[in-house]
């Protein structure tokens, strides 16, 4: 069976996955994100290095999208994600491969589903602290996105450039989604000059995060003074979600903008409701209609 896999480095400054190094101590990859169906079974790894070496305890935990932002506290024995050990001793600087069983039930529902492989140094150690890979499983079909941008900001360097879009984004939707934020530069005819996109981000359902833009210009490369530009937020797939103009010259957000229904969206909606468009539906609907108009007639005599 194809799986579609991603996988994301994600940074310090990722408020709700705290897990790339500390103290020495280095775990990778941070975030792993796979698109799994129902019955599918699959390995990983997850790479550990202990510069002080010693034992630690490894763990895999469950979390749920609204406590992203706490330590997970569910310790999770065996079920969709399975770990080989449950403690490790590691050698000073040596990098360990912890492996990760993934098994989906035939019966799993879709939806997306909240991991944490946590290295705590036991307790005998002079240093105690959490390490975490975190696993998203989407389960499934995912859905579109559906969300909001919220406070989007320009910062600038102190000699005035331009240095990056700060913006919030609220996931309104009941599944996980990897944008990514897309700045487009326009003459005054609206003919596109060039084209800056951020990182791919993870927001999680009703979960407001802040992320970044940040704008690198070429060297030599001025913004023409009548330059109009638009912010957007889009899907992988490039579809925009989200988006507001800005005025690069005043240095001003401006109102935001209407995004049109996504006729994927419509396709979806009428997918779920195909039987309508059946032939045997509309001639049921007919012979209904053609009952009720008899039957109505007849009760006037």
């Amino acid at each position: 069976m194809k799986r579609s896999f991603s996988f994301l480095l994600v940074s310090f400054v990722a408020f709700f996955f705290s897990s790339t190094a500390f103290a020495a101590d280095v775990v990778s990859p941070a975030l792993l994100i796979y698109q799994v169906e129902p019955g599918e079974e699959f390995s990983l790894d997850v790479v550990f290095r202990s510069d002080l070496g010693g034992m630690y305890d490894v763990e895999l935990r469950e979390r749920l999208s609204s406590e992203i932002e706490k330590t997970p506290s569910r310790v999770v024995n065996e079920g969709i994600v399975n770990l080989e050990y449950s403690e490790f001793d590691f050698e000073p600087g040596v990098a360990e491969y912890i492996p990760v069983t993934i098994s989906v039930p035939e019966d799993q529902e879709d939806g997306d589903l909240y991991y944490a492989v946590v290295f705590h140094r036991q307790s005998d150690s002079q240093y105690q602290y959490e390490l975490s890979t975190n696993i998203l499983l989407a389960v499934g079909e995912g859905e579109e996105p559906v969300g909001e941008l919220q406070d989007l900001q320009m910062i600038e360097e102190e000699d005035g450039n331009l240095k990056r879009f700060q913006f919030e984004y609220l996931n309104q939707g009941q599944r996980f989604s990897e944008l990514v934020p897309v700045l487009k530069l326009s003459d005054e005819n609206g003919a596109l000059i060039e084209e800056f996109k951020g990182e791919v981000t993870v927001f999680l359902p009703g979960v407001e995060r802040s992320a970044n833009l940040f704008f690198r210009k070429q060297e030599g490369y001025v913004v023409p003074a009548a330059t109009v530009a638009m912010f957007q937020v889009q899907d992988k797939q490039g579809v925009v979600i989200a988006e507001q103009m800005v005025d690069l010259k005043e240095g001003k957000v401006l109102a935001p903008t209407q995004k049109e229904p996504s006729p994927v969206k419509g396709f979806r909606e009428r997918r779920r409701f195909a039987f309508l468009y059946e032939d045997w539906f509309r001639g049921l609907a007919i012979l209904i209609g053609l009952t009720l108009v008899a039957g109505s007639f007849y009760l006037k005599k």
